[in-house]
């Protein structure tokens, strides 16, 4: 008997689920003293913003690629999507088709930008110098001195904060782009459980008049939840019997 399968596989869940662990592992070595100018979580905030990022470009990948499938987003054009080499070229095709303006110089966009930048910084960083200068001290005027460079310098702005920020921008991103099209789009729907795959196998009896669909599907959806932390809020998240499919 031949069968038909079909399959998709979305991973932005993993690793926004990952991002958040690694958050909140920074989060709690960040309470042990400090054996140097690092916070003693800043192995675990720097993967944890690397992924954070990771995160809001594979939900992008991901809803694009739903989007091929879908009547209302006829016009949109995955191929020329995955074929755009800039993260903001492809931002504006997805946001287009979306119908999301978007405004870089304020709110959310303007913190995907800086989180860009960042991983920018970490993915390809590059060494740079201070050349011999004559400082009237050696207290203050080497730190001012290296003001001149810190927008360089990556692990600067490795802390709790900035850790919590990126997790919760990308976290602002995914829910934007759910709730704008939730009414309207399926395609969207059924990328809102955390992990979720869709496995289909159409057995075709030799002397039947009509096909008999088998479908099978697994699903281990993550919630958001709003942990407080003194100064700001890092959202983690948490497993889930939700299955997501409705």
């Amino acid at each position: 008997m031949p069968h038909e399968y079909s399959a998709q596989n979305h991973d932005w869940d993993l690793t926004l689920h990952a991002a958040g662990e690694l958050v909140r592992a920074g989060l709690a070595m960040d309470k042990k003293p400090r054996t140097g100018n690092l916070s003693m979580g800043f192995s675990f905030f720097t993967g944890g913003m690397v992924l954070a990022f990771a995160a809001i470009e594979s939900f992008s990948a991901s809803v694009a690629f739903a989007m091929q499938s879908e009547e209302r987003f006829e016009g949109f054009d995955f191929q020329k999507y995955r074929g755009k080499r800039s993260f903001w070229d492809k931002m504006e095709l997805l946001m287009s088709a979306a119908g999301i303006e978007i405004d870089k110089s304020q709110g959310l966009f303007r913190d995907i930008g800086q989180m860009q930048q960042w991983r920018n910084l970490v993915t390809h960083s590059s060494p740079y110098e201070i050349g011999p200068t004559e400082i009237p001290d050696a207290i203050k005027a080497p730190g001012r001195l290296h003001r001149k460079t810190m927008h360089l310098d990556y692990a600067r702005m490795a802390d709790p904060k900035n850790a919590t920020k990126f997790y919760n921008t990308a976290v602002a991103y995914i829910d934007l782009l759910k709730e704008t099209n939730r009414p309207r789009t399926p395609c969207v729907r059924q990328l809102q459980g955390a992990r979720q795959r869709a496995f289909c196998v159409k057995a075709v009896p030799a002397r039947a008049g009509r096909a008999l669909w088998l479908c099978h599907r697994t699903a281990l959806r993550f919630l958001l939840v709003r942990v407080t932390i003194p100064g700001w809020a890092v959202a983690d998240t948490a497993p889930s019997t939700n299955n997501g499919f409705r």
